[in-house]
Order: C-alpha cells, then sequence, then structure tokens
C-alpha cells in the first residue's frame, strides 16, 4: 500500500507499522527476515554475469554456504563495470545510477547502480526515519500531508539526492530548498535541474554521466 494513500485515509497505525514495525520483532525474527532477504538476492545475483564470476557459478542455498564458498569483495571488484555503466552484466537494469562523493577512499568517487526496488527503499527507509524523528512514542504519527523539511543534500546524481526524491514519492512531502550550482527549485523537477547543473559547471559530472528515469 502507497504510503501517501495510507496518510491520506488515516490510517496511521498501518503507516507506522510499514516503515516501523521491524520494532516488534523478536531477534530471532529479524535474523529470519534478513537471512531470507539474502538468499532471495543471492539467487537473483547468481543468474547474472557478475553473479556469475562471484559465485564461481554455483548459487549457494544456506547463508552458511554463502559465507564459506564466497570471498569478500571491494569495490574494485566492480569497478571495470560500474565506471561504464554496463547494465548488461547486471542480474536487474537499474533505475538510476548513483554516486558518492569519493571522499572516504583513495580512487575517488564511485557509481552504484539501484534498481528500483533499492530505490523505493530509501524512500522507506527515510519515512520511517521522519515518523520516528517525530514521534513521541510508538505509533505516534505525527506527519502531515505538505510537510515542509529543510534539504541540505547534494543535487542528483549523488545517493542523497535519490533518498529525498524517495522519499517524497511515498508522501506528500516538501523539500526545500533543493540546489542545483545556480539554481534554487522548489519543485522535484530534478533531471532537468541536474543537467543545467551540468551545463554550468565545472567538473566533469556532467549529465553525459547520468542515466535516471
Amino acid at each position: 500500500m502507497n504510503s501517501r494513500k495510507l496518510l491520506e485515509e488515516g490510517r496511521r497505525d498501518e503507516l507506522w507499522m510499514k516503515h516501523c514495525g521491524f520494532f516488534t520483532l523478536t531477534p530471532d525474527e529479524f535474523m529470519d527476515v534478513q537471512k531470507r532477504l539474502l538468499l532471495e538476492q543471492i539467487n537473483l545475483l547468481g543468474k547474472s554475469q557478475i553473479g556469475n564470476q562471484l559465485l564461481a557459478n554455483k548459487i549457494p542455498t544456506t547463508v552458511e554456504e554463502f559465507r564459506q564458498n564466497v570471498p569478500l569483495t571491494t569495490y574494485s571488484d566492480y569497478q571495470e563495470y560500474f565506471e561504464k555503466q554496463n547494465e548488461d552484466v547486471l542480474p536487474v537494469k537499474p533505475f538510476v545510477w548513483a554516486r558518492t562523493s569519493g571522499r572516504t577512499s583513495s580512487k575517488g568517487p564511485k557509481w552504484i547502480p539501484y534498481t528500483k526496488t533499492m530505490y523505493d527503499r530509501l524512500g522507506d527507509l527515510t519515512v520511517g526515519a521522519m515518523l520516528m524523528a517525530s514521534a513521541s512514542y510508538s505509533g505516534d504519527v505525527k506527519l502531515e500531508r505538505n510537510d515542509k523539511f529543510l534539504l541540505a543534500t547534494a543535487p542528483p546524481p549523488y545517493v542523497s539526492a535519490f533518498v529525498s526524491r524517495s522519499a517524497q514519492d511515498q508522501l506528500d512531502v516538501q523539500f526545500l530548498p533543493l540546489q542545483c550550482g545556480k539554481v534554487w527549485i522548489t519543485s522535484w523537477d530534478w533531471q532537468a535541474s541536474w543537467q543545467e547543473w551540468g551545463n554550468n559547471s565545472n567538473n566533469n559530472l556532467g549529465p553525459q554521466r547520468y542515466r535516471g528515469s
């Protein structure tokens, strides 16, 4: 159920459970969910070219088998594909390519493919954080339509920009203001804004590197 619709219909208990219901899980229940999700991702990954390389053409069927047989990897193991934004090797076509700042890596910024599911999860987590930050007790939903939030994140294609956009897709909230170069934006015409930001910037992030949807 769309979070916007839940809020419109006054179904606040369901909205809280959708985004913050994990607080009711026991540690064992939480780990069961995590294991199930991990195996789903492994099975999906194993059907792709990059997955075959990492898994040696054998898809693990348990978490223990995965830990024993699949080595730890770093960004360098994926860099040749991600730097070229090669989507053919991936199990699912990315919804958007996001970029890191590169401040924590000696090799500079990284490009990361986000599927539509991953993109939606960004919004789920952000809405959950909004709910918890404004609540006085468990189940206390104070969010309203058209609530305004101060936005202090970087523009697309940085990851933080898609966190905000995905949250707005979930709810009728407004992030004010969004700055891209010399342009201040009061609505989410972010793709056109990213184009203009790239055209007005003396950097190598130009819009030709960004392939959002």
